[in-house]
């Protein structure tokens, strides 16, 4: 603000006196800092801020939360609870310092295991900020920030330049200085590079101003129930068809048996499996996806529909209908830790079945969406499929080994 001849000055004054100690912050640097004709060149000593991986931000969200006196909080991020909400808040945050310190102002135990007001608040808070970065950037540029931040999806540069009225060779120039910048990163498949903005974050920002408010709800609760603390694991993991069935079968006395879990059992008894009567709903979670696991592993992925149709039934006078999202997004982690089982068209028919039967569930979307495009990848090796997904959701089957594309999974 000060312009170049205000700039000269100060510097010629820090210069002369020497009793100077600046200390400044910014989230990319400047052209009264890059640019060699600019006063300020080479001054300053640049610090960059790396991106904190998981530990790092847990240990910041801890140790914020017992400066600021919120003990409970601190004890809670230690639990596996607590882990688990933090690693679905680092999968957002993306290892983005400034965003831990605005969410942690919005986190208590209570918001901690609801996590979508907390993220919405931090949303409207950092909305400013990506606005402002926006307004730096030259006019070319920032149309095409605005236009990856309505896609949602990457584009290649063909697809990005009509829309944009500019010539291909313009938008390709404008999206390298972007993938300089940070701004914009760039997967390249064959002949075609597909673009995105790089920090989903900035992306939901946009997104949410308008009509998909909705869309990031809910993938916040897909975050939760992904990184659910994994009652699913001693499920699960296990070797060999038999022992998975063991581990899964349960015998309790007959009168502890709910009618939902009842009607879930029954819906894989055709697989071999007699579990009855849980202690908790995590319990339940946890064997009703096992008894899906197995049932698919013997019947095919024809029975998936079906199973999941009972359990929707089973529960919809006693459980909100999230439920059935959190079986599906259980079984998804499953499966691509796992491996799928039976013929992928076969899996192709009975996701199709999937998406027609629970259209009605919004919960449902994104777990069937991933499904879906996970499988088109394992059966034709095309990473096309995969993005088709957003980079947030793309970033989560990276922790999961992918299942192979021999057509047996």
């Amino acid at each position: 603000g000060l312009g170049e001849e205000g700039q000269k000055r100060w510097r010629s004054m820090i210069q002369e006196d020497g009793n100077w100690t600046i200390v400044a912050s910014t989230p990319r640097l400047f052209s009264a800092i890059t640019s060699q004709d600019s006063p300020f060149y080479g001054f300053f000593t640049i610090r960059a801020l790396e991106k904190i991986d998981f530990d790092a931000s847990l240990d910041l969200l801890v140790k914020k939360a017992v400066r600021e006196r919120k003990d409970d909080l601190a004890g809670t991020l230690r639990t596996p609870f607590g882990r688990a909400r933090a690693r679905a808040i680092h999968h957002l945050a993306a290892g983005n310092h400034r965003t831990y310190v605005v969410l942690f102002d919005y986190l208590d135990n209570e918001t901690l295991d609801d996590l979508v007001q907390p993220f919405t608040r931090m949303v409207d808070d950092l909305t400013p900020d990506y606005h402002d970065r926006m307004r730096q950037l030259p006019p070319a540029q920032r149309k095409i920030i605005e236009f990856l931040c309505l896609e949602g999806r990457p584009k290649t540069i063909k697809d990005i330049s009509t829309p944009c009225l500019m010539s291909q060779q313009t938008a390709a120039k404008q999206i390298g200085e972007l993938d300089a910048a940070g701004l914009v990163s760039r997967t390249r498949i064959g002949r075609n590079t597909y673009c995105e903005i790089s920090e989903p974050l900035m992306r939901i920002c946009f997104e949410i101003k308008g009509d998909k408010a909705e869309c990031f709800r809910l993938f916040v609760e897909f975050l939760r129930h992904w990184f659910a603390k994994p009652e699913l694991e001693d499920v699960l993991d296990l070797e060999g068809e038999g022992a998975r069935v063991e581990r899964t079968r349960r015998h309790v006395d007959e009168s502890t048996l709910e009618r939902a879990n009842r009607a879930a059992a029954q819906a894989m008894l055709s697989a071999g499996i007699d579990f009855k009567g849980f202690e908790n709903d995590a319990e339940h979670l946890a064997a009703t996806v096992g008894a899906l696991a197995v049932a698919v592993r013997s019947l095919g992925p024809r029975c998936l529909p079906q199973g999941l149709a009972a359990v929707r039934e089973a529960l919809a006078d006693r459980l909100d209908e999230g439920t059935v999202g959190r079986i599906l997004t259980g079984f998804l982690k499953a499966g691509r830790r796992n491996g799928f089982a039976g013929d992928l068209a076969e899996w192709e028919q009975a996701l199709q079945s999937l998406a027609t039967s629970l259209y009605d569930l919004p919960c449902c979307r994104i777990p069937i969406g991933v499904l879906q495009a996970t499988v088109r990848h394992a059966k034709t090796g095309d990473e096309r499929h995969l993005l088709s997904l957003p980079l947030e959701q793309r970033q989560l089957l990276k922790d999961e080994p992918p299942p192979t594309s021999d057509k047996r999974t």
